[in-house]
């Protein structure tokens, strides 16, 4: 299993969501993500734009219905503040297996977009900016 790291900004974009704030995940506009089951994928918000902005998952899209999914999610420090992330272990297909998800900002809608989990052995191209 791997542990991937992306780096997370805030700026003005449009998505799906119409045009605003939205999360940039290592330069890229509010990406669709593959994680991987078993992997631990860390969201570094340290970035200054990130304050107020603290990233999460939910089972639903934009969290609406709120749904929060917190198995295996763990927040540290204050987005836009160095040490400041969150990080998921998305649960492995032994155990459970993780739900389709959705990362979104806990305080404004439409920043976000799907996570989708996927098993080891899907052959999902899994999204890796620090590669593609």
């Amino acid at each position: 299993m791997a542990t991937i790291t992306y780096t997370v900004t805030v700026a003005t974009g449009t998505t799906q969501y119409g045009t605003g704030n939205r999360y940039y995940i290592n330069g890229e506009l509010a990406p669709v993500l593959y994680l991987q089951e078993g992997n631990t994928y860390i969201f570094d918000q340290t970035d200054t734009s990130n304050a107020t902005h603290t990233l999460a998952f939910s089972t639903n899209a934009n969290n609406s219905p709120a749904a929060p999914y917190i198995t295996g999610v763990t927040t540290v420090g204050v987005p836009g503040n160095a040490g400041a992330s969150t990080t998921i272990n998305v649960a492995p297909v032994r155990t459970t297996g993780a739900p389709l998800l959705f990362y979104y900002c806990t305080a404004h809608s439409g920043m976000g977009n799907t996570a989708q989990t996927i098993a080891p052995t899907s052959e999902e191209t899994e999204f890796n900016p620090q590669i593609d």
